[in-house]
């Protein structure tokens, strides 16, 4: 009986300890797929965006085919999930808009077009490579494990074959981001 016991703490014991681990998943139940609607008031931006790096399918944050994006230059509390707007680094007067997808101090890593985050599958809509419209099944993109340093963040396009980020210029500087993407500008006569 007490041989039974003990194998069975300790059996709890190492199931408490490594039980999640093989099973851990990093998610984003927050961020929403759709872009938001919102009005423009005093101190936000908006701007233009004509790349499909960012089409899911049906165009999105493309303002040839929405309106307007709208970009908060004072926002500073990014998370993951949240579209900004930036400057590329090797090209600081071309703009663009990318998704962050991992936060300073973590680490990321890609294997077989699925991102890791600190060695935990990122469950959301953007963990995985996408092409516009679909999931890419048999993916070839991999990414070595790598930490992002304090004060940058590491940031993907949603459509990663149309998209030049953090996979080609690594992690992001803060102070090459100019603001969070809102989402598309509220047309005058929504606002009545």
């Amino acid at each position: 009986m007490r041989k039974n016991l003990r194998f069975c703490c300790i059996l709890w014991l190492v199931s408490v300890l490594f039980g999640g681990c093989a099973d851990a998943v990093v998610t984003d139940d927050d961020t929403q797929q759709e872009v938001a609607t919102v009005a423009v008031h005093e101190g936000l931006l908006t701007i233009e965006h004509h790349l499909d790096n960012m089409d899911r399918g049906d165009h999105d944050f493309m303002t040839g085919y929405h309106s307007a994006l709208v970009v908060d230059p004072l926002a500073n509390d990014y998370k993951r999930g949240d579209v900004v707007y930036f400057a590329v680094p090797e090209k600081a007067e071309e703009m663009t808009i990318s998704r962050i997808v991992a936060l300073p101090g973590e680490e990321i890593a890609i294997k077989a077009g699925q991102v890791y985050i600190d060695g935990n599958e990122l469950k959301t809509f953007y963990g995985r490579e996408y092409h516009t419209g679909q999931w890419v099944e048999k993916s070839e993109v991999n990414l070595e494990k790598m930490r992002i340093p304090e004060g940058h963040y590491f940031v993907l396009g949603d459509n990663w074959w149309r998209s030049h980020d953090s996979k080609q210029f690594g992690p992001l500087a803060e102070e090459h981001i100019k603001g969070k993407v809102l989402g598309y500008k509220q047309s005058p006569s929504a606002t009545r």
